[in-house]
């Protein structure tokens, strides 16, 4: 995740989530969505629904409860804060001794702040919030030297939303060609920007009230550039389109490929059959842990039975620089590692023949998350063998303990067992959980054309490819006696609210219109977020990349590909989080979608390949003829 300089307040910082906002609006409303901030010295600054110092923390930011005494003297602090308050005539809501920590740029601790929440509409007039932030401040700091105080508008204590802009709005038909514009437009200095969408944006409690606007998302070497100019040369674009109504802000947000969480939300299945939407590593690296997507049936010229795969990410299996440990030391590897950078691993190339077995190797799951599950059973374990377990014990080898101690050492016995039991299968599952080879994949960093593009405009657009197919291990996959697989669904997390499939299958060219252009909702099981659910942005997202051409006027070219994003649509869960990458995106009787390969931390946002994208590549790659979701066992349907 990048990272921004927080020593103290600084207002290209704090208002990273937006660089530069305009609105066709004249409405107050619009007011909120701009972060303008005046540095009032010492680390304070003050704008019309933001004020505080000396450490601020860049939105959206998050409240984490901290111990000590500034939170044992909480209510002191809330009652002199409110004299305070008072004395100013503020009109808050509610007064938060608490630690504040940024949701994109997360501090090494939560700051220590004393968060003042004021009501909605509430305007800083004349910089009086600041004042009484200095005030507030200057009478605890003495007490906390480390604290903080924020006074905020409550609209801006919760994430803005993102919903997709409706099929019948007039900008979704235009806006293929408002992109072509954009990146025409030999004015504008793009070499800072990585992203350009279209969502309807903002933070009213009714997504649907708030604005249709262009994000433009630039990363932090742009952050304290001048985006007036482009503002203007984008605002003459949707003037040509006769789009009068559609904002346009900047913000730096960057998309990320997510693998690496070291976290790990939810422990893993000791079961030895693969199982989609469960974790994957690299065998020999600390690279992390992603998402195992599901099987799929590639049928080859001359061979009569279709062969089944396990489909994934690339970035999943592609051992980044610094995390190859010992796989640097196999003969090629370091020559093969460069080539797929920008080159697909085809079967018959003798790299992928010679190499890629040792070096593209995956464990399913990862083994950082094993040893995490086994460290989970090992506190469990811990946490039963208190003081009263071990008077329980020493009261039954004499012989004196009570009936009641008895019944409950015997509880504690079975609980420890039972514990001691899944350690143990993970500990097996550990030693041999090696899934098996990469068998052909993208590459790191490829593109393609799309045959199956939305819009207007005829012209073909490329789009990521990101993808791995591994060949699983025969003691490792089940079928049934007809061939048919076993277990190709999501991973049962014991999730009540979503809907549960018996198996992934292939989806209808109508169908896919459904899901593509938002009009029916999708679902995802990965990894970190387990099972999710979310909606497809129909406008496509241009994510852009730069080649460096020192010959040339710029210096440089853009590389723009169009992206399907998927925003969730359960605003108290993220569609996906790091570590989230390979999961298969489905609807609601388990047609598959399309792969998530990457997101954007920003608005938590997923971005998904058309799964009929990967086939045609996957196609070209292997020489397949056909490629499709394998037929599933009916038998044992749970």
């Amino acid at each position: 995740m990048s990272s921004l300089p927080s020593s103290s307040s600084s207002a290209s910082r704090v208002g990273a989530h937006s660089l530069n906002f305009w609105s066709s609006s004249s409405s107050p409303a619009t007011s909120i969505m701009s972060s303008y901030l005046k540095d009032c010295g010492n680390g304070f600054l003050s704008g019309p629904h933001r004020a505080g110092g000396p450490v601020l923390c860049s939105l959206p930011a998050k409240c984490r409860l901290i111990t000590g005494s500034f939170i044992r003297d909480g209510l002191r602090i809330e009652r002199e804060t409110v004299t305070i308050l008072l004395r100013h005539n503020m009109p808050y809501m509610e007064i938060l001794p608490i630690g504040r920590l940024s949701k994109i740029y997360p501090e090494p601790e939560p700051i220590p702040t004393i968060l003042v929440v004021m009501t909605p509409e509430s305007v800083n007039r004349n910089d009086e919030w600041v004042v009484a932030a200095k005030e507030i401040h200057q009478k605890f700091v003495s007490e906390f030297p480390t604290i903080s105080v924020e006074i905020i508008d409550d609209r801006l204590t919760h994430p803005p939303r993102y919903l997709p802009v409706e099929s019948n709005h007039s900008v979704f038909s235009k806006w293929d060609a408002i992109c072509e514009n954009i990146l025409r437009d030999r004015s504008l200095d793009m070499k800072h920007w990585n992203g350009i969408s279209c969502w309807r944006h903002g933070y009213d409690p009714d997504p649907m009230k708030n604005r249709v606007t262009i994000i433009i998302s630039v990363g932090v070497a742009a952050v304290g550039d001048s985006f007036v100019t482009a503002t203007r040369r984008i605002q003459g674009i949707l003037a040509e389109a006769e789009e009068h109504d559609v904002d346009i802000l900047f913000q730096e947000s960057s998309c990320e490929p997510y693998v690496m969480n070291s976290l790990l939300p939810y422990s893993v299945s000791s079961e030895t059959k693969p199982v989609p939407g469960m974790s994957i590593g690299i065998c020999n690296s600390s690279a992390g842990s992603s998402t195992l997507g599901g099987f799929i049936e590639l049928e080859f010229p001359g061979d009569p039975k279709p062969r089944q795969y396990a489909l994934t990410c690339f970035h999943s299996v592609f051992a980044p620089e610094g995390r190859r440990d010992d796989l640097l030391t196999v003969k090629g590897a370091q020559e093969a590692f460069k080539r797929w950078e920008y080159e697909p691993v085809r079967p018959n190339d003798p790299t992928a023949q010679d190499v890629a077995p040792f070096i593209l190797r995956v464990e399913h799951p990862s083994t950082d998350d094993i040893t995490r599950t086994m460290a989970k059973l090992d506190h469990e374990i811990s946490d039963i063998k208190d003081e009263e377990f071990e008077a329980w014990k020493v009261a039954a080898e004499n012989g004196t303990i009570t009936e009641d101690g008895s019944r409950q050492y015997e509880t504690a016995l079975r609980q420890i067992a039972r514990f001691t039991e899944k350690k143990d299968n993970f500990q097996a599952l550990l030693d041999n959980n090696e899934l098996g080879p990469v068998f052909a994949g993208s590459g790191l960093h490829r593109s393609e054309y799309s045959s199956f593009r939305k819009g207007t405009s005829s012209k073909e657009r490329r789009c990521i490819m990101n993808w791995a197919l591994i060949e699983v291990r025969k003691d490792r996959i089940e079928r049934e006696g007809d061939g048919t697989l076993k277990g190709n669904k999501p991973f049962d997390y014991h999730y009540p609210d979503i809907v549960h499939i018996p198996g992934f299958t292939n989806t209808s060219p109508i169908q896919f219109d459904k899901f593509l252009n938002g009009s029916a909702k999708v679902y995802k099981s990965g990894r970190s977020t387990k099972v999710t659910k979310g909606v497809v942005n129909g406008l496509r997202e241009v994510q852009l990349f730069h080649e460096e051409l020192p010959s040339t006027a710029l210096g440089y070219r853009e590389i723009a590909t169009y992206e399907h994003a998927v925003v969730t649509s359960d605003e108290d869960q993220p569609f996906c989080e790091k570590g989230d990458s390979g999961s298969f995106v489905y609807g609601s009787q388990g047609q598959v979608v399309g792969l998530l390969f990457a997101g954007r931390p920003r608005g938590d946002i997923g971005y998904m390949t058309d799964i009929r994208d990967l086939y045609t590549d996957i196609k070209g790659i292997t020489g397949a003829k056909s490629v499709r979701i394998p037929p599933w066992s009916h038998k044992n349907v749970s």
